[in-house]
């Protein structure tokens, strides 16, 4: 076997030209596998940075008259949590952006609210300081702690010395308590918040949203327990299912027909990656790894053919060897074993190129209002699964060439080149043909899919969103980050959209709360006039977005009948007013004018109906 290797090594110096071309084929072929299989092991298949992954599921909302999984409120949450037998513990938490002041500049950072015992139940310890304390999670804006997540502490210095120190979060001062592990991000693949607070401190990190913790509708945290030795997910689901029907009937006018569902954390961890799609992760993956085993196949195909034909070139030295007494199997061992060194050296070349192919295939992501964060480098895990396929490359474009120079009657072979060469008609079904004929048809397969998702893309792009998206600038302003109250918060957003009005080069400016085909936004239950508010049929689930009077034609919204916002219905004793679009007013009032009718939100003020607009993309 040494002496294959040592003639393999001396045939590809031989044979530069051929060697270089196939090296480049091997290394594209596998960098992409490589790259595909890196984002797919990080979406899917790494575990969880926490100790025992497998003891761990998320809990989620079942409601029927939701479309996916849901979150859960906090006051539930704490039923569930001091309820249930199942469990060792139970953990809750929220994302929540937060402005970092830091000198005179403030930063947008993203954190999450955590319950207590957060670390304790994933079993991360903190590589600088510590974690939460159970008695920092008791008191209401009582212990501003944080702890911060690795990379953000390097973006700050990676100083150790910042244990005990204090950072500025939404003008409220906070102290660093711990520094979490480099591989830890959260429960959330693709999401890194930047750093960890009590959820007792929502006060602080939220203002204004009292409400939702005070809510059992407000659907906000995701919930992960720890099962117990011996319980299994279904035993578990089962037990919750007992808690949530007793909250159904303590609570029937906000826990109607809600239950829960309970996953595996391992599955659960990508699904926030397409919210409203919980396989969508995996679907893109399959269709990434049938992609990137076309790319192969045809590499394959490209460097057997490339194979085939340095073989006419070694037809006399086959021809030598078998007449020393060299054996077919001998022939076709040594055949094998230049392709796959060929293929190994490939694969080496591909590794390299996959760290470069992964960072570019993240740069094609779409921007998003939280950054996705993900490793596509390789690991073990990876190497090893490219270091494979290199030889199952190589076995699979080696293999046939090696057969079809290895044949013994090496003179009925050039007897039939002579004939094919004349212009036999046998020359149709030979093997490079075929391989030919194969590369063509995954070349077409490949060409087909891509034809598809363009004519997919250019339908996505061609439908009509129902507002303008030419010209159209996005400024995100949120005070509160920086530590002012309500009050203060609003006049400083309308003195910077005035100073923005008043730039020339700005036709018009107006703010609404949330962007129409973004992340986020906000829905509600609403409960049209006359209905009975426990009736479950008479609550509809809309998205709602609060905006200054000018946000219409702004956004080119067009409206159907009524009349636009004014300055008036902003002031404060103004009757509450809402615009509501075209799929609404037919929902709530079928066959009637839905202007001047009234509906409200659930225990909310009434609001009356003044404008209908056409129908607009909500959410993405």
């Amino acid at each position: 076997m040494i002496n294959d290797i040592r003639f393999a090594f001396r045939m590809l110096i031989k044979t530069p030209g051929f060697s270089m071309v196939a090296f480049l084929a091997i290394a594209l072929g596998l960098g992409v596998n490589t790259s595909i299989f890196g984002i797919i092991n990080t979406l899917l298949m790494r575990p969880l940075p926490v100790g025992h992954s497998d003891q761990l599921v998320q809990v989620y909302t079942h409601d029927p008259h939701l479309d996916s999984r849901a979150p859960t409120s906090f006051l539930n949450f704490v039923d569930y949590a001091k309820d249930n037998t199942v469990f060792t513990g139970t953990a809750a938490y929220t994302f929540a952006p937060m402005g970092m002041t830091r000198g005179n500049e403030t930063l947008n950072v993203l954190g999450q609210l955590v319950s207590g015992n957060y670390f304790d139940l994933l079993e991360v310890r903190p590589v600088v300081g510590r974690g939460f304390l159970p008695d920092e999670d008791t008191s209401p804006n009582g212990h501003p702690v944080a702890v911060l997540n690795h990379k953000f502490w390097r973006k700050l210095g990676a100083d150790p010395a910042i244990i005990g120190s204090t950072i500025t979060l939404n003008g409220k001062a906070f102290t660093v308590v711990g520094v979490a592990p480099a591989t830890f991000t959260g429960v959330d693949v693709g999401v890194a918040p930047d750093m960890w607070v009590p959820m007792a401190m929502h006060g602080w990190v939220r203002p204004g949203g009292e409400e939702w913790f005070e809510s059992r509708r407000a659907l906000m945290l995701s919930i992960i327990g720890r099962l117990k030795p011996g319980i299994t997910i279904s035993q578990a689901e089962a037990q919750l299912k007992t808690v949530a029907r007793h909250l159904e009937e303590t609570y029937p006018d906000v826990n109607k027909e809600r239950s829960v569902t309970l996953v595996s954390a391992e599955k659960a961890k990508s699904q926030g990656l397409v919210p409203n799609n919980e396989n969508a992760t995996q679907n893109i993956s399959l269709l990434l790894l049938v992609a990137a085993g076309a790319i192969l196949l045809i590499a394959c195909a490209n460097v057997a053919n490339l194979l085939l034909a340095r073989a006419t070139t070694r037809e006399r030295e086959m021809a030598v060897r078998l007449a020393l007494g060299a054996g077919r199997a001998r022939i076709v061992r040594q055949l094998l074993t230049e392709s796959v060194i060929l293929a190994l050296i490939g694969g080496l070349g591909g590794i390299v190129l996959a760290y470069w192919f992964g960072d570019i295939l993240l740069s094609l992501l779409p921007a998003t209002p939280f950054p996705i964060v993900l490793n596509p480098q390789p690991d073990v895990r990876v190497l090893g699964v490219a270091l494979l396929l290199a030889v199952l490359s190589g076995v699979i474009f080696g293999l046939a060439p090696a057969l079809h120079t290895g044949r013994s009657d090496l003179t009925q072979t050039l007897r039939e080149r002579a004939s094919a060469a004349g212009g036999g008609a046998g020359s149709r079904w030979s093997l490079r043909n075929l391989l030919v004929i194969a590369q063509i048809g995954v070349s077409l397969f490949l060409l087909i899919g891509s034809a598809l998702f363009m004519k997919a893309f250019r339908s996505a792009q061609a439908i009509d969103p129902g507002f303008r998206t030419d010209k159209l600038a996005i400024l995100t302003i949120d005070p509160a980050l920086a530590g002012y109250d309500k009050v203060r918060a609003a006049q400083v957003a309308r003195t910077i959209i005035e100073r923005i009005r008043q730039n020339p080069q700005v036709q018009s400016a107006d703010l609404g709360n949330w962007l129409p085909l973004g992340f986020g936004g906000e829905s509600r239950t609403v409960i049209p006039e006359g209905s009975d508010e426990t009736a479950q049929a008479s609550r509809l689930m809309a998205n709602i977005n609060v905006t200054t009077p000018g946000y219409f034609d702004t956004m080119r919204v067009g409206l159907i009948r009524g009349r636009k916002f004014d300055e008036h219905d902003g002031t404060k004793n103004a009757a509450r007013v809402a615009i509501i679009n075209d799929a609404m007013a037919k929902k709530f009032w079928p066959g009637e004018d839905a202007i001047g009718h009234h509906f409200r939100f659930f225990k909310r003020d009434t609001f009356e109906v003044v404008g209908i607009t056409h129908d607009i993309k909500a959410v993405s």
